[in-house]
């Protein structure tokens, strides 16, 4: 299931946690497009959706990480934010993740900030040396969950 959100309306974030909610509750798995133009705050929807699913939310799977091929800004919101847990290097996720691997990461929710930058499988061939693009690796990777998975996306 496919479903685009902008977070240029203010209902974004709730609209996002209702998603994982019915994914959570439904056993369903849903691929999540937030778009907008640069500045409209999709980085910052990413965090508040993962940091709101680590310390906020009552469940006890504390199953979201908040994934970026920019290494500069994931070392920034690391150490911007003294944590390492909700925030990490796409490339490093998909290492240990994808190709064919069959590892499950313990989160159920991969947010991709900047999803516009994904490798296609000429270069994860080249880097990685498997022949998935990383869209089809986070596929793969949800498809392999025992139950559900939400992946919200910004481009």
């Amino acid at each position: 299931m496919i479903i685009a959100l902008s977070p240029v309306f203010i209902s974004s974030f709730a609209e996002l946690n209702e998603i994982a909610l019915k994914a959570r509750n439904g056993i369903e798995r849903h691929l999540v497009l937030v778009t907008g133009v640069p500045g409209a705050g999709k980085t910052l929807l990413g965090l508040q959706f993962v940091y709101n699913d680590h310390f906020e939310q009552g469940h006890e799977s504390k199953g979201a990480v908040m994934l970026s091929g920019n290494g500069p800004l994931v070392k920034v919101l690391q150490h911007a934010l003294k944590s390492r847990v909700f925030i990490g290097d796409v490339h490093g996720f998909l290492k240990q993740y994808g190709g064919e691997t069959q590892n499950k990461p313990k989160e159920r929710i991969f947010v991709y900030d900047e999803a516009q930058r994904a490798w296609d499988a000429e270069r994860v061939r080249e880097k990685r040396g498997h022949s998935a693009s990383e869209p089809m690796d986070f596929v793969s990777i949800g498809d392999r969950l025992p139950d559900w998975c939400v992946m919200p996306c910004s481009a």
